[in-house]
């Protein structure tokens, strides 16, 4: 018998061989449906709410696109809507997926994510305007708290805020960013509201990336495209690791916590990541600390966190070896800062390209976040592989590593921007291995095998066949480590057996 999961159905054997907590996966497709069926339910509550941010005096007649011509993603739905009488013809309602990003566990996951994505778009219009992007129009939390682009607003309304705005310049104070609160949603879940972006010519990367990215124009096009966008994405640096919020009153606060997706996959499987909302760090070793915390509370708490006895050794020798070597790929002279800002989801599904491949737009800003110099590494996708085809023959990744490196080279020092030379930090992580280490800290499955293959023969080369080597490290996990590693086999064992309830069931 087969059950069915997001990914597909799956049988008895496949879901005990998988890394995911099933017991989570085999839940979402009912969670999955009866959001669908609340968005459905409130298909005209959601036309009137798209009406009133596209003209707050005079809402224009939207109309919501049918069910299947919705969009749905790894962690949200875009609904398209027809704006009838009015110069922007379409947009998207973009809702976070509260099933895929811990809501359940972890209430307030949602708006986390929905404000500090809508503070990555106001720091990006403020600081970094050229960089290509859908206009955010608009926005509301699940408390009702719904928010307008100022230039939406009723004429009045725009003239008294432009008033105060200039006001505030004169008294030397700063201004708010340009989303303005206004009236109440309906809707019990927030939203992005976002100009559609897509036109004759341009599509996603990722739709022509296996047939044209052997031809050098067009991957010449897109690395200096890509090269530009970092930099100005990174051009103002911060005191502190976070990411933004836009506060009540709309200012701009580096306040939250450095929101990334795996630290939402964690909560969405139950686990508690140990870093709060309001968490920020002053200090790379003190974030890289709590990354490696990350998969240290992965392997306590989720119940198929290791499948023997070797495994949980492996595990526990490895990440004692990360926690002690985090010093080495974090140098004291860049440690305590300035921190860069970085786009963590620009992958080729979030990059529409001409057929130049000339970026015209990067669209799903989340999981953006002021982080430490050496996190910023060329993307890794750049020779069509993913992180699991480098972990074992990273060489085909050399030249192409080369060429971006010297387009972003050579764009940084067009440029001339020298406070931050960044281009060195991004090469040098890449020939010490740093390029490997930060991806180990980031992932939530897969780091062994790229911490083994990759990080570990730079200290001994024989590291990674050394079975003597794992079983001296792996006391120095924790002092409880044989005591976690036996109950780890129990959780495994009442796992199973759980799993294999709901088949028969």
């Amino acid at each position: 018998m087969k059950r069915r999961t997001l990914r597909g159905e799956v049988d008895l054997q496949d879901a005990k061989l998988s890394e995911s907590n099933m017991l989570v996966e085999l839940d979402l497709p009912k969670r999955e449906r009866d959001f669908f069926a609340y968005l459905y339910e409130s298909r005209h509550v959601i036309a009137t709410t798209v009406a009133q941010h596209m003209n707050a005096s005079r809402p224009p007649s939207c109309e919501i696109s049918p069910p299947n011509k919705w969009k749905l993603g790894s962690f949200n739905i875009c609904i398209p809507v027809s704006v009838l009488d009015h110069p922007i013809e379409r947009v998207l309602i973009r809702f976070p997926l509260p099933y895929k990003i811990g809501e359940l566990h972890f209430p307030g996951n949602t708006d986390e994510k929905l404000i500090t994505e809508a503070a990555t778009y106001a720091w990006l219009d403020e600081h970094c305007a050229e960089v290509p992007k859908p206009r955010l129009l608009g926005y509301a939390l699940s408390d009702g708290r719904l928010y307008t682009r100022l230039d939406n607003m009723p004429p009045l309304v725009r003239l008294l805020e432009l008033f105060r705005r200039q006001a505030l310049k004169w008294l030397g104070q700063s201004t708010p960013c340009l989303y303005i609160p206004h009236k109440t949603s309906l809707l019990t879940t927030g939203y992005l509201l976002l100009e559609d972006i897509q036109k004759d010519g341009i599509s996603m990367l990722s739709d022509t990336w296996d047939i044209h990215c052997g031809e050098s124009f067009k991957r010449h096009n897109l690395f200096q495209d890509l090269a530009r966008i970092m930099l100005a994405v990174g051009r103002v640096p911060m005191p502190r690791i976070g990411s933004l919020t836009i506060d009540k009153r709309g200012y701009l606060r580096l306040n939250n916590r450095p929101l990334t997706m795996t630290l939402h996959q964690l909560e969405n499987d139950g686990i508690n990541t140990g870093i709060g909302r309001s968490d920020t760090f002053s200090s790379a070793i003190d974030y890289g600390t709590d990354l490696v915390e990350f998969h240290d509370r992965y392997l306590r708490d989720q119940p198929k966190a290791i499948v023997s006895e070797e495994d949980g050794q492996l595990q526990m020798a490895t990440f004692a070896c990360m926690r002690m070597v985090l010093p080495h790929f974090f140098p004291k002279s860049t440690r305590n800062g300035p921190f860069i800002f970085q786009l963590t989801d620009m992958h080729q599904s979030n990059l529409f390209v001409d057929r130049d491949w000339h970026v015209k737009s990067v669209i799903d800003l989340e999981y953006a976040a002021f982080l430490p110099r050496e996190m910023e590494l060329a993307p890794y996708w750049l020779n069509s592989q993913d992180l699991g085809g480098l972990r074992g023959h990273p060489e085909g990744f050399n030249a192409v590593h080369d060429e971006f490196m010297a387009i972003f080279r050579e764009e940084e020092r067009r440029q001339s921007d020298e406070r931050l030379p960044r281009a060195n930090a991004m090469q040098q992580a890449w020939q010490t291995k740093g390029f490997f280490y930060q991806h180990s800290l980031n992932l939530r499955i897969g780091c062994i095998n790229l911490f083994q293959y990759q990080v570990l023969p730079l200290f001994k080369p024989e590291f990674v066949s050394d079975a003597t080597f794992v079983r001296h490290m792996m006391p120095l996990w924790s002092t409880d480590g044989e005591q976690v590693l036996a109950r780890k086999m129990d959780d495994k064992d009442r796992y199973d057996q759980a799993v294999q309830e709901i088949f028969e069931g």
